[in-house]
């Protein structure tokens, strides 16, 4: 950690000072998981990102906000046809935002909103980059029960999914898949799902990527208990 803080302190700007953020949050998020957010958060403070560790349902309202007036007369489906991104600071805190999720989603109710929001707005601004399949996947989940539009949600899920198919995203493959597989039962037959949660597991274990590998797993068991799979089955697969 005393290394990491050292070159996070030598970085001469945002593109050197993210990967190390990333390091320290993957660091901590396994330690200790409000020590994660404070380095997100100072990170954050050093782009002009200015947030509490705790932020108001009124402050995620606000990034929303942000997001649909970026967004303007667009359709979700025409975001597959951005530019991509020349912008290397700005798609270095598009890294940053993406990575505190995990760790957000079992702190805070807003803080993951305004990450994925925020995240999804620089995109938009700047175009997209390896990590858009996953924000805008991780942004999906939010739509929904967060603002009501289930049908957004979906649409955003969609374009995270044909990101990786047609554009060979691949860095965040496992993870956007498994966001995707999540989010399938909210317009098909949960299981239609099964599918594409073996998938992300796949990725997840050629990357070594064992957090997403776990997830996937248990939401792919989960899966097949709701689809009524016969219990030996489902034994077996756990």
């Amino acid at each position: 950690e005393k290394r990491l803080i050292v070159l996070s302190n030598r970085g001469a700007d945002e593109t050197e000072q993210a990967p190390v953020a990333c390091l320290r949050i993957d660091l901590y998020t396994m330690t200790d998981l409000e020590r994660a957010v404070a380095v997100c958060l100072e990170y954050l403070s050093r782009v002009g990102i200015q947030w509490p560790a705790h932020p108001g349902k009124e402050d995620a309202l606000r990034e929303y906000e942000r997001f649909r007036s970026l967004l303007g007369s667009r359709s979700i489906e025409e975001l597959i046809g951005l530019p991509l991104a020349s912008d290397a600071a700005a798609v270095a805190t598009i890294h940053v935002l993406v990575r505190m999720v995990p760790t957000a989603l079992t702190l805070d109710p807003n803080l993951p909103c305004l990450l994925m929001c925020r995240a999804v707005s620089l995109i938009l601004e700047h175009g997209n980059c390896d990590a858009s399949c996953y924000a805008y996947a991780e942004l999906a989940t939010f739509i929904g029960p967060y603002f009501g539009d289930y049908q957004a949600g979906f649409r955003l899920a969609k374009l995270a999914y044909e990101l990786v198919e047609r554009l060979g995203f691949r860095r965040f493959e496992a993870k956007t898949y498994h966001v995707c597989g999540f989010l399938m039962a909210w317009s098909s037959h949960v299981r239609a799902a099964r599918l594409v949660q073996r998938r992300a597991f796949e990725a997840a274990n050629r990357d070594g990527d064992l957090t997403h590998a776990a997830f996937s797993c248990y939401h792919l068991n989960t899966t097949l208990l709701a689809a009524r799979h016969p219990l030996p089955e489902v034994q077996r697969e756990a």
